[in-house]
C-alpha cells in the first residue's frame, strides 16, 4: 500500500493529511490529535503508514506496557528525547524493513513522523548507537517480560483459551566483534543463536533466550 501524506503548518507542524491508492476514510489519531488521516492527496511519504502503526501501539497502552517492564539504564544529563522514546524509534524503524539505522537521520526530516511522534522524539543513528551501548544483561530480562505482556494483552483481547507452543533456534547475523557472537556452521555466518518461543494458533512470540 502506498500512503501519501500532506502536512498544514504554520510555525509549528499542526496537521498531516494521508492518502491511499485504496479508499481510507478520515480517522482522527488518538495518539496525536492535531493528526488527521484523510484522502485527499499530497505529498509523498515513504513511512507515512507508521502512522496507522502508531496509533495502533496508542491504543494498546504500549508506551506504558514499556515504562512498566522496562528499566532502561540512563546517566545522560541533557536530553530531549527519554530511553523509551528512543527504543520506539528503534522498534519502528525495524517495522518499517530499515536495515541500518542511519536511516533514522532522514527520519528527522520527515515532516509525516514529525507531527505524528514529536520532532523532538527523533533521534539520529549516533543516539540509537549510544542507546545500545548502555544496555546491559538484565535488560534483556526485561524485554522478554514486555514481549510476554504484549502477547497475553493479545490473548486477553482475541479470548484465545487454546495455545501450541513452538520452541526453534534462528540466527542474527552479526559484524566486527560483537560479544557473544559465534560461528554457525548451518548459517556459515558468525552471529548470535537465539531460542525463540512461539505461539502456533496466534502466531505471536511470546519469549526468547540466548545461547550462552
Amino acid at each position: 500500500m502506498r500512503l501519501y501524506a500532506k502536512v498544514e503548518s504554520t510555525k509549528t507542524i499542526t496537521k498531516a493529511r494521508l492518502h491511499t491508492i485504496s479508499t481510507l476514510t478520515s480517522l482522527s489519531l488518538q495518539c496525536n490529535t492535531n493528526v488527521t488521516v484523510t484522502a485527499d492527496g499530497g505529498q509523498l511519504s515513504n513511512d507515512a503508514g507508521l502512522v496507522l502503526f502508531q496509533e495502533f501501539l496508542h491504543r494498546i497502552n504500549f508506551r506504558q506496557l514499556a515504562n512498566q517492564c522496562l528499566k532502561l539504564p540512563d546517566q545522560r544529563r541533557f536530553w530531549k528525547a527519554s530511553m523509551i522514546d528512543i527504543f520506539l524509534e528503534k522498534l519502528l524503524l525495524d517495522v518499517a524493513g530499515y536495515l541500518h539505522d542511519s536511516s533514522a537521520n532522514d527520519w528527522q526530516r520527515d515532516p509525516v513522523l514529525a507531527a505524528t511522534l514529536g520532532s523532538s522524539r527523533l533521534v539520529s543513528q549516533p543516539s540509537l548507537s549510544r542507546f545500545f551501548k548502555r544496555l546491559e544483561d538484565a535488560d534483556l530480562d526485561d524485554f522478554r517480560k514486555l514481549i510476554w505482556q504484549v502477547a497475553a494483552l493479545a490473548f486477553r483481547l482475541s479470548g484465545q483459551s487454546r495455545f501450541v507452543l513452538d520452541i526453534d533456534s534462528t540466527h542474527c547475523d552479526t559484524f566486527g566483534n560483537q560479544e557473544r557472537s559465534a560461528f554457525n556452521a548451518h548459517y556459515m555466518a558468525y552471529g548470535y543463536h537465539p531460542q525463540v518461543v512461539f505461539d502456533q494458533e496466534s502466531g505471536l512470540k511470546t519469549a526468547y533466550s540466548f545461547t550462552r
